[in-house]
């Protein structure tokens, strides 16, 4: 919540958010501490044994390749938070989630809300300028949840919210989210399912057609989503029908950018990094901006120079498992009745997942730990208590 109150600052340029929500990650581990060290009993899954695994594996590498240490530290302290995330949600009782989940949502969608008019107004104002980034990722909470209740006019206005908050990442979540509810709601016939997806890739890919050879001087919120759709173009690439590698750089922003230079350099320095990753706290540089960087937006990039192709693979081999043996259950389940908490938790890892993809946030967003953490204590225990 904190994360979306401060995007304001980050979207002004009067603070650098990030700086401050790393201090929350902080307080937040030694919350987990606390708690924990009160439970003498816990339980400790394949989950939290194998990202453990994985923390003492990065660290060991950053330190033997000496990468810079406080990216070691920074990086070690949002796993450790990941990790406890899970082991403190997999933990505590959840009973009657279905109506906290409820209330937070109603609750996120004003905040965003007050986010998104307040970010308008300041920047018409002041800035004289309109570029819009103005949605969190907590606003995936009142979507889905929206979504799979069938409260049809909060859907469309959190819709709208996140459309005129223009970020991608989270534009892309939502339509992923919403085109695998609406084929799992198809009662999982193959023809109308492949018939569907076959439409809606027809009228996505037509649409991105339609807008690569635009060009809009003006400058208001729709100029900002259109620039939005326009950076992620993969039609821009080319251009008089010809291969443009310039603009292939340039490609969303710039993300392009850091995988090719994050592989290219880890490449140079031993190809045998590709398979080992070269630990926490690893930096490569971008000559276009004159840039030191330690991350890459695309996660599974970032995932593979720090840990390798083969845990990398392994990560998301492990992530596809548990989700088709939570489908599965969902499945069970629908036979009698409609459990709205574990169908809420199965789309939200799907969406915080595909989030990921455009910005580094795996080990950081603690709503993907935490739901993972409730689903598999589900599956295991057989509990399906929250049914609206």
């Amino acid at each position: 919540m904190i994360s979306l109150l401060l995007v304001i600052l980050r979207f002004t340029g009067i603070y650098n958010s990030t700086e401050i929500t790393r201090f929350f990650i902080l307080v937040i581990l030694f919350i987990y501490i606390y708690f924990l060290s009160k439970n003498q009993i816990y339980k400790v899954d394949f989950i939290i044994k194998f990202f453990t695994y994985i923390l003492f594996y990065g660290i060991l590498l950053g330190l033997l390749n000496y990468n810079n240490l406080r990216y070691i530290l920074s990086e070690s302290l949002v796993i450790i938070t990941a990790i406890l995330s899970y082991m403190f949600f997999y933990n505590i009782k959840t009973e009657n989630i279905d109506k906290s989940i409820n209330k937070f949502s109603y609750f996120i969608l004003f905040i965003q809300s007050f986010v998104t008019y307040s970010g308008l107004i300041l920047k018409i104002t002041y800035f004289k300028a309109i570029y819009l980034s103005l949605t969190d990722p907590l606003i995936l909470i009142p979507l889905i949840w929206f979504l799979i209740t069938k409260k049809n006019k909060l859907l469309l206005y959190t819709i709208f919210l996140i459309l005129i908050g223009g970020k991608t990442g989270i534009l892309l979540s939502a339509l992923v989210v919403y085109l695998i509810y609406k084929i799992f709601s198809l009662k999982i016939n193959i023809l109308k399912t492949f018939l569907y997806i076959l439409f809606s890739l027809f009228l996505f890919i037509t649409f991105l057609y339609g807008i690569s050879n635009l060009e809009i001087t003006s400058n208001n919120i729709f100029t900002s989503i259109f620039m939005k759709f326009q950076s992620y173009n993969p039609f821009n690439i080319f251009l008089n029908g010809e291969f443009d590698l310039n603009k292939l750089s340039n490609f969303g922003g710039g993300r392009v950018q850091e995988i090719i230079y994050s592989i290219k350099t880890i490449i140079e320095q031993n190809e045998f990094f590709i398979l080992t990753g070269k630990g926490l706290g690893y930096e490569y540089y971008i000559p276009k901006y004159d840039m030191t960087i330690h991350n890459v937006h695309f996660t599974p990039v970032s995932l593979i120079t720090k840990f390798g192709i083969i845990i990398t693979l392994f990560i998301y081999f492990i992530f596809i498992v548990y989700l088709i043996n939570i489908y599965k259950s969902l499945i069970k389940q629908k036979s009698k009745n409609e459990n709205y908490c574990n169908k809420f938790f199965f789309y939200l890892i799907i969406s915080m997942s595909i989030y990921s993809f455009t910005a580094y946030t795996f080990f950081m967003n603690l709503l993907l730990w935490f739901s993972l953490a409730y689903l598999t204590r589900q599956l295991k225990n057989k509990e399906y208590i929250c049914v609206e």
